[in-house]
């Protein structure tokens, strides 16, 4: 819990902040993400045979010439693991 927020919140954080401000973000994050349902059924949708589906679906959604955008003020909350045990459930 507290090592996920700590990533999201800082180190992905500023690294889409910083990528927003040059104008491509490079990929998405699985955490929180909206789709256009036209740009997921252009580019296939995922791959299922992939285990990063969110890198994937970001490079596809890059070679149809799709923008990805970022936006910092969104907020959503998720259930995570506390414990090294947990994350093996």
């Amino acid at each position: 819990g507290k090592i996920q927020t700590i990533e999201y919140a800082s180190i992905i954080g500023c690294i889409k902040r910083s990528q927003s401000l040059a104008g491509a973000i490079n990929t998405i994050s699985g955490v929180f993400t909206l789709f256009k349902k036209s740009a997921l059924k252009d580019v296939g949708y995922w791959d299922t045979d992939m285990i990063t589906e969110d890198i994937a679906v970001s490079w596809k959604l890059h070679l149809f010439d799709y923008e990805i955008k970022y936006e910092p003020r969104a907020l959503c909350w998720m259930l995570v693991p506390e414990t090294i045990g947990g994350l093996w459930k």
